[in-house]
């Protein structure tokens, strides 16, 4: 599972709300933060933190290569490859209870647990980031897009007081919450980790799957770049990006 060393493949790059201009549309992954019984008691169970993951956000157009292609051009690139500009994607905590508001039972959260077990200066209700598209290679004659799943860190215990449910939920009811993951990186500011996979389709599917990004306004300041960062002692891989839209709340 992931710690705050581990890295991976992939980032979503953070910083302050206001760094740059918000999107004119976003994907959204997880529960709607703030709508559903609210309560007003969170009992920390003392036990340490855990880790999740988000399921997995499609973050590129499909692509289909030729039967032909040829694994290289004549400048040592990859003839067939999975790219994109990428753009904005809004991920928020969630909870194992249905119906039950993340967004203000992550400030309780943040309050009841040990200092030294949050593994963010915030166990933040949501964080919007962006999503950067790698060049990813592909096989002569391989459909595929690109995929993202984003890390989450969580604490169990039991809620009471809760208001506004139907069922309502019970006073010492257990719950497990979950927060995005997020950290410092040297150079590039505050990030959110998330590993990438490659999703193979069928050719027909492709036309289909267009790029889910395609219509917002995404404006990179100046230095962003694709290639590589060091953060810690390992590498990341994919496009790296210095400001872009962030809220932790």
């Amino acid at each position: 599972m992931p710690t705050l060393k581990s890295t991976a493949a992939f980032l979503l790059l953070t910083l302050a709300l206001g760094a740059a201009a918000q999107p004119t549309t976003e994907i959204t992954i997880g529960n709607d933060t703030n709508n559903g019984t609210t309560c007003a008691v969170f009992n920390w169970d003392h036990q340490p933190v855990s880790w999740d993951e988000y399921p997995p956000l499609r973050i590129s157009a499909a692509v289909s290569c030729p039967n032909t292609t040829t694994t290289t051009t004549t400048n040592n690139t990859n003839a067939c490859e999975i790219t994109g500009t990428g753009g904005y994607s809004t991920y928020y905590a969630v909870t194992n209870l249905t119906g039950l508001a993340a967004g203000p039972l992550t400030a309780l959260v943040q309050k009841t647990v040990a200092k030294k077990q949050l593994q963010t200066s915030n166990f933040s209700a949501q964080a919007t980031v962006y999503s950067g598209v790698g060049r990813m290679p592909l096989a002569p004659g391989q459909s595929a897009y690109a995929a993202e799943i984003a890390s989450s860190y969580c604490f169990t215990g039991m809620v009471a007081r809760c208001t506004g449910g139907n069922p309502p939920i019970a006073d010492n009811t257990p719950v497990r919450v979950c927060s995005p993951l997020w950290q410092y990186v040297r150079t590039v500011g505050n990030v959110m980790t998330s590993s990438t996979r490659i999703v193979n389709v069928t050719r027909e599917q492709v036309a289909n799957l267009t790029d889910p990004f395609a219509g917002q306004n995404v404006t990179l300041p100046n230095g962003a770049a694709g290639g590589l960062v060091v953060a810690g002692n390992r590498w990341l891989s994919g496009l790296v990006v210095a400001v872009v839209v962030a809220v932790m709340v």
